[in-house]
């Protein structure tokens, strides 16, 4: 049996206060999506103090023998989750791509075959993902402020995915629950990518446009009140940079479109866009910042 760990050294302190500073006191943490067998996975929060960013556990256990022979590249061969993502991770911020912070990761083994790991993360502060955010505002009756707002949402995510893109870097799961955002002081918004566990650098010219129509798509898998399909061509636009597109990009937009189609049926969270109870105009106003 054994216990690999790595830590953030900038947060040793910060994480023992949390008491998420080894091995044995994180799995020792009691949760209840973790009981049972096979292969079990749980995220959770852990506040700390209350003047810093909460904290995020990712853990994932393999309960049995049954299931740690079944995913055996994974469990005995190959790097654990924890330990992939918090690479991922690392490499986007390397790259000065705006992501969670990863801050320690650790795993548990016996005889060689992984039985538990887990990733630590640090939040970000006042920020939603961008689903939620869409859920409360992306409505069909929102003002022609609103509107003017949602444009100006959706460019400037254009240019932070073009960003990432450019630097040869894909995420593989980027929906609207992967995208934190917040606004910033100057009016304008910032995005953070997170649960990039199937992110990678690629550089082959083939094989980078597959991935990038993969990305888009999972901006364009929501429904038209979060997107139009006017919205959604401006979008792409901004994204290439063109006012027009040449007829191999339509053809490329209609791949985007095929894996949004694919991915959308077997999405039931965006059912729509409307909130049950729409927030006050002055709230409104006031959480996104409008200034008259």
């Amino acid at each position: 049996m054994g216990t690999r760990l790595k830590i953030d050294k900038a947060y040793r302190q910060r994480l023992a206060e949390a008491g998420l500073d080894t091995v044995p006191k994180v799995l020792a943490t009691p949760v209840a999506d973790l009981e049972g067998s096979g292969q079990r996975y749980a995220q959770y929060e852990v506040n700390g103090q209350a003047s810093q960013p909460t904290l995020y556990v990712k853990r994932f256990h393999y309960a049995d023998w049954p299931t740690r022979f079944n995913f055996l590249g994974r469990c005995f061969f190959g790097r654990s989750r924890a330990q992939r993502e918090w690479r991922r991770l690392r490499l986007m911020h390397k790259l000065g791509i705006q992501s969670s912070r990863p801050l320690a990761r650790g795993e548990k083994r016996i005889f060689g075959f992984l039985v538990d790991c887990y990733l630590v993360t640090e939040g970000v502060p006042a920020s939603d993902s961008l689903r939620d955010f869409a859920v409360r505002y992306f409505h069909k009756a929102a003002s022609p402020r609103g509107r003017e707002l949602k444009q100006a949402i959706l460019s400037q995510l254009a240019d932070q995915i073009q960003l990432m893109h450019s630097k040869h870097f894909y995420h593989g799961e980027l929906t609207w629950d992967n995208i934190l955002i917040r606004p910033t002081p100057a009016g304008e918004f910032e995005f953070f990518f997170i649960n990039a566990l199937r992110g990678r650098r690629v550089f082959v010219p083939w094989k980078r446009a597959r991935l990038r129509a993969r990305d888009l798509a999972g901006i364009d898998a929501v429904p038209d009140e979060f997107m139009s399909t006017c919205d959604k061509i401006r979008f792409l636009k901004r994204y290439l940079d063109q006012d027009e597109v040449s007829d191999r990009q339509r053809e490329w937009m209609r791949l985007i479109q095929r894996i949004a189609g694919d991915m959308f049926a077997s999405r039931s969270t965006y059912t729509t866009a409307r909130p049950a109870e729409p927030p006050s105009t002055a709230n409104r106003q006031e959480t996104l910042g409008v200034h008259h």
